[in-house]
């Protein structure tokens, strides 16, 4: 009796992965290679009971995806010790590119600069300033040690990335105090697997 169909095309698929050839990736800046935890794969990725209903209403499929998205801002302002978090899981540059429009709106669109350090990722400022240009939001790149502290009034915000594009993992705490006495918003881009070994956002 010979091999069914499904034996088949799983022994070419093998085949064929072992004539491949493995390369590293170098998709860009912030993109860390990371490994997976089991438990995680298996109790979150694998596991049906956030995306599949046990009837066929919707509203099981939104109550699984729900506990996903509590599960995740819980785990959010634990690590960032911060009061609240937001679940829309974006990426990394469309979330950098959200907390500049939100310093320009909490100003009522009156202060329109944001001082961007010149160490985030490059992907994060194109993203930022495509988004910047279509809202009338000037940015202004440069080291965050020569921020202009007598135009701060001019400033809605001013954003760092720890760590950044040199392995750099700041500590903005006096930075972000003397920006708050200006009233200009403290933006801080920070990779959530270095909050356990570093002070977090919200500290």
């Amino acid at each position: 009796m010979g091999e069914n169909s499904q034996n088949r095309v799983l022994n070419k698929m093998r085949y064929f992965s072992e004539i491949n050839m493995t390369y590293k990736s170098y998709i860009g800046h912030g993109y860390h290679p990371t490994i997976m935890p089991a438990v995680i794969t298996r109790n979150v990725l694998q596991n049906p009971k956030w995306y599949t209903p046990y009837t066929p209403y919707q509203a099981e499929i939104s109550q699984g995806r729900l506990e996903m998205l509590l599960n995740y801002q819980t785990m959010i302002t634990e690590l960032t010790k911060l009061d609240i978090s937001n679940a829309s899981l974006l990426d990394e540059s469309t979330a950098a590119a959200e907390a500049v429009a939100m310093a320009y709106s909490s100003h009522n669109f009156k202060r329109d600069k944001v001082w961007v350090s010149n160490s985030i990722f490059e992907q994060t400022l194109d993203v930022m300033r495509t988004r910047a240009e279509a809202g009338s939001i000037e940015l202004i790149v440069g080291d965050i040690k020569d921020f202009p502290w007598e135009q701060a009034d001019q400033y809605c915000g001013l954003i760092v990335q720890s760590p950044d594009n040199v392995g750099y993992l700041g500590n903005y705490e006096n930075l972000f105090a003397k920006l708050r006495e200006h009233k200009v918003k403290s933006i801080l881009i920070q990779d959530l697997l270095s909050l356990p070994i570093c002070k977090p956002a919200g500290e």
